[in-house]
């Protein structure tokens, strides 16, 4: 596999890490802003670089361990999701990773 740009007439191809997350109701901007200062989200000649989605509905079912506690019936919450690229950078996606984890309302973001 080449991991290396490739050059265009009008651009130029890099592989880069595709995150998606999905964030709850309220978590857009906070989420989005944290990952921002953390590793800039730059893209050609642009910083700040991200895109989310319209609401959908994640479902989960709490179990022993989790903060809620154990429940017997599944929970539906809307959210939305936030897509962004970043460099071929493992220090990088660690610190975006680390960003959604700290600003995120969810105990266990979906990433």
């Amino acid at each position: 596999m080449n991991t290396q740009a490739i050059a265009l007439e009008t651009c130029s191809l890099e592989p880069v890490w595709f995150v998606w997350v999905e964030l709850c109701e309220g978590d857009g901007a906070r989420v989005r802003e944290a990952v921002a200062d953390a590793v800039g989200l730059n893209y050609g000649s642009y910083d700040r670089v991200a895109s989310e989605s319209a609401f959908g509905s994640c479902f989960f079912l709490p179990r022993a361990g989790a903060r809620s506690g154990s429940q017997e019936r599944a929970s539906e919450i809307p959210v939305r999701v936030l897509t962004f690229s970043l460099p071929r950078n493992a220090e990088m996606l660690g610190q975006a990773v680390e960003a959604i984890r700290y600003a995120h309302t969810l105990e266990e973001p979906v990433l």
